[in-house]
C-alpha cells in the first residue's frame, strides 16, 4: 500500500472514531433553514484533526464549488448544490484506481451551517470489520488568511516532495520495464550487464524500439547511474536485477528489484 493510501485510510479511521467527539466539540444546532450558496462561500477549516483539513467554498447561484485540501494529499474538487431545505448536497468524487494521479477523491457529504458559525459537513464511511456504514461529521468554522498560508506552505512543500519521490520511483520502474524489453528482444531470461542499463545504452534502445523514452527525474533530467542523490545504482544478480537510489531530495531509499 502507497504512503498516501495509507494516510488515506488512517484519516477515514480518524473521523469514524472521531465522530462522536467531533459532534460536541462546539457544532451547535443546525441554520441550514432558507440558506443561500453565499451563505457557504469563503475559507473553511476543521481544526480537530492532526492532518487540518481546508475547505474552500466558491458559490454561483445555487451551485457552490468545494475545494478540499489536506497537508499530504492534493486538492481535490468537488461540485454541490444548495438544496430547498437549505442543505449542502455534494455528491462524491469517486477514487481513482491510483490515488498518485488527481489526487484522490471526496465521499458524498450533506452540509449544514451551524448556529456558532460554522459547517458541518456529513458523510458516511466504512471500517474494516464493521459491516455498516458509520456516520460522520467534519466540524469546520471560518478560517484565516494568515493561518491558511501556514498551512499552505507546508502542504505545498509536502506535496512537492511527492512529486520528487513519485517521479524518482517511476523512473527506476522505467528502467525495469527496459530491463523486459532488452530481454524480450534477445529471447534471454538473465540480467543485462551493467554498460547496457544507461543512458544510450541497449536498455535505453528497448524502451524506444517499444515507443518510450529513457526516464527523467522531476525538474526533466535524464536519470544518470551514479551514487549521488537523484541517481541509481543498478546491480545484475545471479538471479535478477536491483536497482536503487536517493531523490534529488534525499527521500529513499527506493528499490526495484525482479527476480526468476
Amino acid at each position: 500500500m502507497s504512503r498516501r493510501l495509507i494516510r488515506i485510510a488512517i484519516i477515514i479511521a480518524a473521523l469514524a472514531l472521531a465522530t462522536t467527539a467531533v459532534s460536541a466539540c462546539g457544532s451547535g444546532p443546525a441554520t441550514t433553514s432558507g440558506a443561500k450558496a453565499a451563505d457557504f462561500a469563503g475559507l473553511w477549516v476543521n481544526p480537530e484533526f492532526n492532518n487540518e483539513i481546508w475547505l474552500h467554498a466558491t458559490a454561483s447561484g445555487d451551485a457552490v464549488a468545494l475545494r478540499w485540501e489536506r497537508e499530504w494529499d492534493p486538492p481535490v474538487m468537488q461540485q454541490a448544490t444548495v438544496q430547498n431545505d437549505g442543505t449542502l448536497k455534494a455528491p462524491g468524487v469517486p477514487v481513482p484506481a491510483d490515488p498518485a494521479a488527481n489526487g484522490g477523491g471526496e465521499a458524498a457529504y450533506t452540509g449544514r451551517l451551524t448556529a456558532d458559525g460554522g459547517l458541518d459537513m456529513a458523510t458516511t464511511t466504512h471500517v474494516t470489520g464493521v459491516d455498516a456504514a458509520i456516520p460522520v461529521t467534519i466540524h469546520f468554522v471560518r478560517g484565516s488568511q494568515a493561518k491558511y498560508a501556514v498551512f499552505a506552505a507546508r502542504m505545498n512543500k509536502n506535496l512537492k516532495e511527492q512529486r520528487i519521490g513519485d517521479a524518482f520511483s517511476q523512473a527506476l520502474a522505467t528502467i525495469g520495464k527496459g530491463i523486459g524489453a532488452w530481454q524480450d528482444a534477445r529471447g534471454l531470461i538473465k540480467a543485462p550487464p551493467v554498460s547496457a542499463v544507461r543512458p544510450g545504452g541497449a536498455v535505453d534502445k528497448a524502451l524506444q524500439a517499444n515507443g518510450k523514452t529513457w526516464p527523467r527525474l522531476s525538474d526533466g533530467r535524464l536519470l544518470q547511474p551514479g551514487t549521488g542523490l537523484g541517481e541509481y545504482v543498478y546491480r545484475p544478480l545471479r538471479n535478477g536485477y536491483r536497482i536503487s537510489g536517493r531523490a534529488e531530495d534525499g527521500q529513499g531509499p527506493m528499490t526495484t528489484s525482479t527476480t526468476w
